[in-house]
């Protein structure tokens, strides 16, 4: 293969641009067949923090580098069988590919994604299927004492109260002397977090609605009341799905949004005649 290559010369001056009064030089720098290396694009390539000296050393071996690589590109171009350069095809494909989804993304951010409680609540009802726990889920209250702490068993039996007055008095005990408790049994949590802020202590195998659990180990005493109670595979609550069901109600309506102005741009190209289908 004929391959030819001309640089064209190259002088520097304080700043590291690529061109003097006395001898302007062409836009481009370098070429190998169809290659072609702008004056513009070393410009913005050499690093300002160089001496003079040391641009033009720079600038010789990027050169050098590129017509190297274009002049190995070049061959590779001409001299490669056609089924060893399929990639050009997939590569042009891959483009168009980001090229649609990057627009659909650009559609989608146009879309009105406000939804009301009732929406979402709807929305939850009408695909419980898609809001099944993977594992167990609880309701409780829980409290981790040291065993110093003064009469705890008195304590521990408040867990199930509903009681005010008891309940004030337990969190005031729990409030003073526990490492750590809860109170808050309206929230959902999983259970195997529950069980490690309680050291373990209490089996999960133990672990059943409507009694107060008591575990130990050398050092502290752990507390559990289970108000609520939802095995592997049950329905996820919707206090507990509510944000993921909401999220996928916006993706749901983002979808539609861009699948009608797909079709919208396609009756538009239909209209102006710019789709032809020919037939035998």
């Amino acid at each position: 293969m004929k391959l030819f290559a001309f640089l064209f010369a190259i002088v520097l001056v304080t700043g590291c641009t690529l061109f003097t009064k006395e001898a302007p030089v062409s836009s481009i720098s370098a070429r190998v067949n169809d290659y072609v290396l702008y004056k513009s694009q070393i410009e913005d390539a050499v690093p300002k923090s160089l001496t003079q000296q040391d641009s033009i050393r720079w600038v010789n071996d990027f050169i050098e580098s590129w017509v190297q690589e274009k002049a190995f590109l070049s061959e590779a171009v001409q001299e490669l069988p056609n089924d060893r350069k399929e990639f050009a095809e997939k590569l042009k494909e891959y483009e168009q590919a980001l090229l649609q989804h990057s627009y659909e993304e650009y559609l989608a951010e146009k879309a009105d994604t406000a939804v009301t409680e009732t929406q979402i609540l709807d929305f939850y009802l009408q695909n419980e299927e898609r809001f099944q726990i993977v594992e167990p889920m609880l309701q409780c209250r829980y409290v981790v004492l040291d065993k110093k702490a003064p009469s705890y068993e008195n304590a521990l039996k408040l867990l199930s109260t509903v009681k005010a007055s008891d309940v004030k008095k337990m969190d005031d005990y729990f409030f003073r002397y526990s490492l750590q408790y809860s109170l808050n049994d309206s929230t959902w949590q999983k259970m195997e977090v529950v069980s490690s802020k309680l050291n373990n202590a209490i089996g999960i195998e133990k672990m059943h609605v409507g009694t107060v659990l008591v575990g130990a180990d050398s050092l502290n005493v752990y507390g559990l009341y289970i108000k609520k109670l939802i095995q592997s595979g049950g329905q996820a609550p919707y206090s507990y799905s509510r944000e993921q069901a909401k999220q996928l109600l916006q993706l749901n309506l983002r979808s539609s949004y861009v699948e009608r102005a797909k079709e919208k741009i396609y009756q538009k190209a239909l209209s102006k005649n710019n789709i032809e289908i020919k037939t035998k």
